[in-house]
């Protein structure tokens, strides 16, 4: 559900926020005021195409902000795009700049338009002269027309049958190639063997390059550690008469002789008596260092040859060196599997030969299921428009099952809607034949047809009452508070029996002081509310009997 809009520098709107309800909420304004700027802006921020005509004059961009109410599917598809959920909040954000570049975020993360877009499917499904047909999509048209379908159909079969069916393609892949063929199953062993060659001359296990590593620093740097050690022995304990060594003897010899004076010199003493204990240790044993270390060029040599090898190797297989050993048991059980794949692939051959069957029945018994379950959509459809004012209007659903192929999840079906709007013309499909607010009002019969099937949370209907009036006006009005107790419809509208209808009504007002105009948005309330009403009535004079007229409307549709 959308929960509340921020609009700034968009074509004619300075600045605006607005807070949104469940329900059913219209938006009325005279004609020109820009009614449909709200839908617009919503749909830049639910990934529409931008360009630098969006953007208010003399502004530098424009920037809108909505806010959504969690639900399962929206969740789902941050969790999968891993993006972190901020509390029971969506927030999604769009910034056009004057030069038509725009940039999208998804709470506060950078998004693509394209992620906008799929995102905006789980939240809103907007209806008519707009990009989010969502009715005109052949997946849509399945959902609609499976929601019908009895809880024991073969749908769940169909799918389970069709993953079975990719699980055992993948299995065979691994075995044979993608292609299947034998030349490729072939042309697999053979590299197996090169590869496991190459790793089988160098021998390499995890514990063995560690060591190699580390012999090989060793002998790098001997010269400069035998330097060192060196150094370190003559500073301790060589020839020199005034080493470490022999200059804590003179000091303990100190110490000893003033403790006899100063008995509190003994902790002193003792600790002088430990230090010399612990640097005779540490002479010794750097003298075995520099009497055990003696270069060894060829070694080293033959260690950076073998330590090359290991590299390039890696590098080969695009892996780090101390994954070679991982890779080369991967491989090696790789070969064995491959060289002893012939019976398991006649069995996934005959698997799938079994669960291509399978499926293809499972599909047909879909497809029949289909056929009724179209046959109570195209005659809720056909019966929701004629109380819509299409009365000699037809729609239905047809359904035409495919030539056996690839197992699908969805079946083998082509599901297509078509409507005939007048006698005598034939029935086409929708997005050919049907006008903006013809396609407006059949979405509305249909969705009212499956309120309870899931929807996104929030549905708009922008001017579907186009060329209507009179009872047709006001069963629209109803059909959409009907549809609005289930879900939060949004909807455009210049008709008083629709507009009052809705728990909530939206103003729209276009204004100008000669030099800038600017466009705003208001809620009503009460004598407010009565006098938009009858504003839409009765036209430029407003009477007394209008205004009883529009009170009248409102306490009818139980806003009074």
């Amino acid at each position: 559900m959308l929960t509340r809009i921020a609009i700034k520098n968009f074509v004619i709107v300075d600045e605006l926020e607005l807070e949104f309800a469940g329900g059913m909420t219209t938006l009325t304004g005279e004609t020109g005021a820009g009614k449909s700027i709200l839908i617009d802006a919503l749909g830049l921020v639910l990934g529409d195409r931008a360009d630098a005509g969006m953007v208010r004059a003399g502004c530098d961009k424009a920037d809108i902000s909505a806010a959504f109410a969690l639900d399962a599917r929206s969740r789902e598809w941050l969790a999968d795009a891993e993006i972190d959920i901020d509390e029971d909040e969506l927030l999604l954000r769009r910034v056009v700049g004057a030069d038509g570049r725009s940039r999208g975020w998804v709470n506060g993360s950078p998004a693509s338009i394209s992620s906008l877009r799929s995102l905006a499917e789980t939240l809103v499904e907007i209806h008519g002269q707009h990009a989010h047909q969502h009715l005109l999509k052949a997946g849509r048209q399945r959902e609609l027309v499976d929601w019908f379908l009895p809880k024991n159909s073969a749908l769940s079969d169909v799918a389970e049958k069709a993953k079975q069916w990719r699980a055992v393609k993948r299995e065979l892949a691994k075995l044979v190639g993608e292609t299947g063929d034998s030349d490729g199953h072939e042309q697999r062993l053979d590299l197996l063997r090169y590869q496991l060659t190459e790793l089988d001359d160098l021998a390499l296990t995890a514990a063995g390059y560690e060591q190699l590593n580390s012999e090989y620093d060793q002998l790098a740097h001997g010269e400069q550690v035998l330097e060192f050690a060196q150094r370190g022995y003559d500073l301790l304990d060589g020839d020199e008469d005034n080493t470490i060594t022999s200059q804590l003897e003179q000091v303990q010899q100190l110490v000893i002789n003033a403790s006899k004076y100063a008995p509190e010199l003994s902790d002193v003493q003792e600790a002088l008596s430990g230090a010399m204990v612990q640097l005779q240790e540490a002479s010794v044993q750097l003298r075995r260092l520099t009497e055990s270390l003696e270069p060894d060029p060829q070694r080293l040599q033959q260690m950076n040859s073998q330590l090359e090898r290991i590299h390039d190797l890696a590098r080969k297989h695009r892996i780090e060196a101390e994954q070679l050993p991982e890779r080369h048991e991967s491989l090696s059980n790789e070969l064995s599997a491959l060289e002893n794949s012939d019976a398991e692939v006649l069995r996934l051959r005959a698997e799938q030969s079994k669960l291509v069957a399978e499926w293809q029945t499972a599909a047909d018994r879909l497809h029949a299921g289909r056929q009724k379950a179209a046959k109570s959509l195209s005659k809720s459809m056909t019966d929701g428009i004629a109380e819509l004012g299409m009365p000699h209007g037809k729609c239905e659903a047809v359904i035409t099952a495919l030539p056996p192929g690839v197992p699908q999840t969805h079946g083998s079906d082509k599901i297509e809607f078509l409507i005939s709007a007048n006698p005598g013309q034939p029935m086409q499909p929708l997005n050919k034949v049907a006008s903006g607010g013809e396609l407006a009002r059949v979405s509305l019969a249909i969705q009212v047809a499956v309120a309870e099937a899931a929807h996104p949370g929030c549905m708009i209907f922008d001017e579907v009452d186009t060329g209507i009036g009179g009872a047709v006006a006001e069963m629209v009005g109803r059909k959409l508070r009907q549809l609005g107790e289930h879900f939060q419809v949004l909807c455009v509208t210049h008709l008083a029996p629709v507009a009052a209808q809705g728990q909530q009504q939206l103003q729209v007002h276009k204004q100008t002081d000669g030099s800038a105009t600017s466009t705003t948005i208001v809620p009503l309330q009460g004598a407010q509310r009565v006098d938009e009403l009858a504003r839409m009535l009765g036209g430029v004079e407003i009477t007394k009997q209008t205004r009883s007229h529009a009170a009248e409307m409102l306490r009818k549709s139980g806003n009074g």
